[in-house]
């Protein structure tokens, strides 16, 4: 028998061959780990922040705030219910630094209306909405955004930081500004260019180059930060030059101009979004101005042409032209403006422009120089100063809410700033040929209002009646209108007049800022039951106001309870950080009745301000006695004489004008006069003893 072939049955399958693990598989398997890691890092260095989420992604985008990146913002929340307020905010800000047009407002209103209340509450959208209710062609009132942004109260997020900013007054929107500048999360340049142009728009140069050196090392393609700069350099500069010295502001000098200067050339070339390569045009042709040097002329038709793509670039162009005082370019650039009769800005300038063919170059240039020319409010704009009152005409408002001057961080004052451009420019435009033929039908009520109260502010009374006489003819019913006819006849001295005019906007509903406006008008008329209904309505609207305070203590001073004034001072102290112009003129008129150390202290602040202009008789003595003890004895002794001759039984400018004269050998026997003039006019207190005191020592000389 055949042996059996194969295994035997018994026999068990093969064992496995067992592979050893070797080096070369641990290379492998280190390299294809680094391969990884290699390309998970090169994706996120070249993929920007958020790329792969597209809620980030638009935050990220909007937090650029330039026009491309607002644009990419708004883009990609299109359509996304969880990014309605990132995609408003993000049109709101285009409309509002970057001249979009009014659809994009429109259209980011209409969003936030149908937005659900979580959007409506988001940061952004808190922001969107105060933006809203701060512009002045809202299309409706926002009745939930006072509570919504009381409830967030405790947030430390800028754009909520900002939306407080917005709704603050003078005295706390620095603070909000600045939590919303450097208190965040992460640097939001938005948030610090609003600072910077708030602190240009109050005059402390020093702060703004900070903040906006700070604001260029976070952004260096910032445009309109590279323009704010620009100006901010030149107005130091130019500020120094002008005092002699630098006056408390770091003077930049002509290395660190022109390290801006190139800084905006070398991103001008560089090619920028449209909307920002116009912003820098302009910033550029205003350093050319400022420097009072030529413009090259491949500048002026990159201007020419921006001019031409929207109303807030030829606003830009024109306020130039105002301010280099070439009329006749002005005059042409408005001729060839199709959208100005629709914009307010530019119907402002252009009423600037016809002002200043309408009142004589003599009397407007003294106004310039004396600085009693006032501004247009706009946010943080200072009004018109009138005897002591101020009046905020917020129709002339600039059209931008989070810009408080004018686009270059000019205040709107008469322009041009003798500080800021050379002589021979100021003397031409105000010396000019003047044609009263430009103040026509054609003129709007706005252009109107704006003629009248610079005319009352430069002390022309008769063409301030004339201007508001037409704008009443025009439209009888506007309460800025009654406003500005009720200063006019403050000053002409009509007090019947005047009570008449404010009656019917004594109204319990009006705005807050008309109420203080009408309280103001009131005090000054002696009507102290009509600024105490106005006063009483405004603080109904729940509102606390370093300005309201103010008022109430004149109004208590008025009245004869100085206890309650002194109360109503120490609040206006408290909200306006002490300050505050209204306050220190209140205080002067509390402390003549016995705190005269402090009324003294009020009238110093008053001459370091230098808004000592205004605020009537008995204020205008105790700054010219404070201007006295600072050395300035013949400015002095003018305005108390100019005092007496409308108040002659104003008892302490006769004692302030005796110690102004007692040590003139000439005037020593007026001196003794109106030492004892004084004594008989005051009853009791330190200034009767002072009056007895100097005529003592006068009659033993």
């Amino acid at each position: 028998m055949p042996p059996l072939r194969g295994p035997p049955p018994t026999s068990l399958p093969p064992r496995p061959v067992r592979r050893r693990l070797t080096w070369r598989h641990v290379v492998v398997v280190v390299l294809a780990l680094l391969l990884g890691v290699g390309a998970g890092l090169g994706l996120a260095w070249l993929a920007p922040p958020g790329g792969f989420d597209r809620a980030a992604r638009a935050r990220v985008e909007l937090a650029t705030d330039t026009a491309r990146g607002l644009a990419q913002a708004a883009d990609i929340a299109v359509d996304d219910p969880d990014l309605v307020a990132v995609g408003a905010l993000a049109r709101l800000l285009l409309w509002v630094d970057h001249g979009a047009d009014a659809a994009t407002r429109i259209g980011a209103e209409r969003a936030l209306q149908a937005a659900s209340p979580a959007q409506r509450t988001s940061p952004e959208g808190l922001y969107a909405r105060a933006l809203l209710a701060t512009a002045p062609k809202a299309a409706a009132v926002d009745a939930t955004l006072e509570a919504d942004l009381a409830q967030a109260t405790a947030s430390r997020d800028p754009w909520v930081a900002l939306a407080r900013a917005l709704r603050a007054d003078v005295a706390e929107r620095r603070r909000a500004l600045e939590v919303a500048a450097f208190e965040g999360a992460t640097p939001l340049p938005h948030a610090t260019h609003a600072l910077a142009r708030w602190l240009l728009a109050t005059d402390d140069l020093a702060g703004a180059q900070a903040a906006l050196d700070r604001l260029l090392r976070q952004a260096p393609e910032h445009a309109r930060g590279l323009v704010t700069a620009v100006v901010v350099d030149a107005r130091a500069d130019a500020l120094a030059s002008a005092r002699g010295a630098e006056g408390g502001t770091r003077r930049p000098g002509p290395a660190r101009r022109r390290v801006r200067e190139q800084q905006a050339r070398a991103l001008l070339d560089a090619g920028l979004d449209p909307r920002d390569e116009d912003t820098l045009v302009f910033g550029v042709l205003y350093a050319a101005l400022a420097r009072g040097t030529g413009v090259e002329p491949d500048l002026l038709q990159r201007a020419r042409v921006a001019a031409t793509r929207s109303a807030e670039q030829a606003e830009r162009a024109l306020e130039l032209a105002l301010l280099d005082g070439d009329l006749a370019a002005a005059d042409a650039l408005v001729a060839a403006l199709p959208f100005l009769p629709t914009h307010r800005g530019l119907r402002v300038d252009v009423a600037r422009l016809r002002f200043a063919r309408a009142v004589p170059g003599p009397a407007l240039a003294a106004a310039v120089r004396a600085g009693t020319l006032g501004d247009p409010p706009g946010q943080g704009g200072r009004g018109v100063d009138v005897d002591g009152l101020h009046l905020p005409l917020g129709r002339l408002a600039f059209p931008s809410p989070t810009a408080p001057t004018g686009w270059f961080g000019l205040p709107w004052t008469a322009w041009p700033d003798p500080a800021f451009f050379p002589e021979r420019r100021l003397a031409g435009l105000l010396d000019g040929v003047l044609d009263d033929r430009a103040l026509e039908s054609r003129l709007a009520v706005v252009d109107v209002l704006a003629l009248a109260e610079r005319a009352l502010a430069a002390g022309e009374g008769v063409t301030a009646r004339g201007f508001v006489d037409d704008a009443c003819r025009r439209a009888p019913a506007d309460l800025e209108v009654a406003l500005l006819d009720a200063a006019v006849r403050v000053r002409e001295g009509d007090r019947p007049g005047g009570r008449r005019t404010l009656a019917p906007l004594l109204a319990d509903n009006a705005a807050p800022g008309l109420l203080l406006s009408v309280a103001r008008l009131s005090i000054e008329l002696d009507n102290l039951a009509g600024a105490r209904r106005a006063l009483t309505a405004f603080r109904r609207s729940g509102l606390r106001s370093s300005t309201a305070a103010a008022l109430s203590s004149l109004l208590e001073v008025r009245g004869g309870d100085l206890g309650a004034a002194r109360t109503a001072l120490l609040e206006a102290q408290q909200l306006g950080g002490g300050e505050d112009t209204l306050a220190l003129r209140a205080a002067i008129h509390v402390g003549r009745g016995g705190l005269v150390a402090d009324a003294r202290a009020a009238a110093d602040a008053l001459v370091r301000k230098g808004e000592a202009s205004g605020g009537g008789d008995v204020v205008g003595a105790w700054v010219a006695e404070a201007r006295y003890r600072a050395g300035e004895q013949p400015r002095a002794e003018a305005a108390l004489r100019a005092i007496l001759a409308a108040q002659p039984l104003l008892a302490e400018a006769h004692l302030f004008l005796a110690r102004v004269i007692a040590f003139n050998p000439r005037h020593r026997a007026e001196a003794l006069e109106r030492a004892l003039r004084a004594v008989e006019l005051l009853n009791a207190g330190p200034l009767l003893d002072e009056a007895q005191a100097l005529a003592q020592a006068l009659k033993r000389r």
